[in-house]
């Protein structure tokens, strides 16, 4: 089964593998979802997603790194309703993500061959994601509880 390109053929007749996707140029701040490929189907996963590296003065992570599925179409795995997994590159620069994925029942045509990863390029070109926006509400929230204690205890 062809993916992106003949030379990612997910063929089902070789061990357990996996494909993260293509490598591809993206923009900063945009969500881009994270698919498993496989070439078994519809077999009983777990999958982690990891950063392998990012560019200085990022702190972008994946949505939802860690799962577990059975139901794929034909080799593309579906996540569970309300765990897609996601990245958001938050400065411009080359970030490598890592698929590590694991059959949870031995294979039936390369027993003990249970384990495989992918890696994944992503390109991202944009301005940095900076400045308080990007930390998010809960941030926003600590940072005035702090000033509240703070004026809280200069009245004492």
């Amino acid at each position: 089964y062809v993916v992106d390109r003949a030379d990612t053929c997910l063929d089902p007749s070789r061990p357990f593998s996996v494909y993260a996707g293509e490598d591809r140029l993206i923009v900063t701040g945009e969500k881009v979802p994270l698919l498993v490929w496989a070439n078994r189907t519809n077999r009983a996963l777990e999958y982690e997603w990891t950063v392998v590296s990012r560019p200085r003065g990022s702190n972008a992570t994946v949505r939802h790194p860690r799962g577990s599925t059975t139901l794929s179409t034909p080799y593309n795995y579906h996540y569970k309703k309300g765990r897609m997994v996601e990245f958001r590159p938050d400065q411009p620069g080359e970030y490598v993500i890592k698929l590590s994925a694991r059959l949870v029942f031995d294979d039936d045509l390369y027993p003990g061959k249970q384990l495989a990863t992918s890696e994944l390029r992503l390109t991202a070109d944009g301005e940095p994601a900076a400045g308080c926006a990007t930390a998010g509400a809960g941030a926003a929230v600590g940072l005035w509880a702090l000033l509240g204690l703070l004026w809280l205890r200069r009245r004492r």
